[in-house]
């Protein structure tokens, strides 16, 4: 619940901003090549400041904590695929930058699949998960700037995408036992 003295149009501008990362995603495939870094950078700042204002003003919602990892997801997937429709990416590469994706949507088919669906709001990212983000990002910024991807990255990125996997999964397996523990 927003803080009673939050003015009410600052009760809409972290789920905006998460709008408006969707809407980056859906641009920066058809964008000319001078207009992506300022698309990723703006995504990159609306993905930091969205979570911010939201924690500091108390602004959470349900809506912002589901569309949240949707827009990251897909604002990666929009700037990843584009870059492997032009080469610029491998697929190895890509699916080494996408570890933590991958996971979370084999967790969220595990939920689908045991019909747990309000299980999926109480994933919230873990530090693992910040950090792929951020990883992920400066892979993305990488590019824009180099011919190709530096290995050491790819590589970084990988590996706090597993540990991110781990966190969802540790943070879904204490769920579903609590769950099963009240019943």
């Amino acid at each position: 619940m927003p803080p009673a003295n939050a003015h009410p149009i600052l009760r809409h501008v972290p789920n905006t901003l998460t709008v408006l990362r969707l809407l980056l995603a859906f641009l920066f495939p058809a964008s000319p090549h001078s207009w992506r870094p300022a698309i990723v950078l703006t995504a990159l700042a609306t993905e930091y400041l969205d979570g911010a204002l939201s924690r500091r003003f108390a602004l959470q919602s349900r809506f912002g904590r589901l569309l949240d990892p949707v827009a990251d997801k897909l604002f990666f997937a929009s700037v990843a695929f584009t870059f492997l429709a032009e080469g610029r990416i491998s697929l190895v590469q890509l699916a080494l930058l996408a570890v933590r994706d991958i996971g979370v949507l084999v967790a969220l088919a595990w939920l689908a699949a045991r019909r747990q669906w309000k299980r999926i709001a109480n994933l919230g990212p873990g530090l693992a998960g910040k950090l792929t983000t951020v990883l992920q990002y400066g892979a993305l910024l990488s590019l824009l700037f180099r011919e190709t991807l530096s290995p050491a990255l790819v590589a970084v990125t990988a590996v706090a995408g597993a540990a991110a996997i781990v966190q969802y999964f540790r943070m879904l397996h204490r769920s579903v036992n609590r769950a099963e523990s009240a019943s």
